[in-house]
């Protein structure tokens, strides 16, 4: 025999008056989290690839930037000129196509994929993926070719 057990909420009230939820309310955008950057997805051949930059160079330009920017939160480091999310329809035809020769090897799902440009001087960029608060080093741009822009000087 089965025994009928009482289906009723013990409180009036769910949840009980005075309780707070452990969890946030609204999702972080992570421009809270650090900057931190890797090195996992380098594109070392094609057209923005590495090769270009002597490893001296690479330390000069890149890194010393880079280590800078770890000082910072993500919002930090986007509230600077030249640092920007890079929307698909702003990337070069050239980029795209060997953006989808390394979707293989790239983390994430390729739709969803945010490419950040990162500015130095003048017209050099590093242009990388952003996943929460890593910033994977995708392609040097030394000449702004991955994202051409018409204004003066960039």
């Amino acid at each position: 025999m089965s025994s009928k057990k009482n289906k009723k909420p013990n409180r009036q009230f769910s949840p009980a008056p005075g309780r707070v939820p452990r969890v946030a309310t609204e999702l972080s955008t992570g421009d809270d989290l650090p900057f931190q950057w890797r090195t996992d997805y380098m594109d070392h051949d094609g057209p923005f690839g590495w090769e270009v930059l002597t490893l001296r160079e690479f330390c000069i330009q890149a890194v010393s930037r880079l280590h800078n920017l770890e000082t910072m939160a993500w919002g930090e480091v986007l509230g600077m000129t030249h640092n920007h999310s890079l929307g698909w329809s702003s990337v070069s035809r050239k980029a795209i196509q060997r953006f989808e020769e390394l979707a293989d090897r790239l983390p994430g799902c390729p739709d969803e994929t945010e490419l950040m440009s990162l500015g130095f001087t003048g017209h050099e960029r590093i242009v990388g993926i952003r996943d929460r608060k890593y910033f994977y080093l995708l392609w040097w741009d030394p000449d702004h070719q991955v994202s051409p822009s018409s204004k003066k000087h960039t």
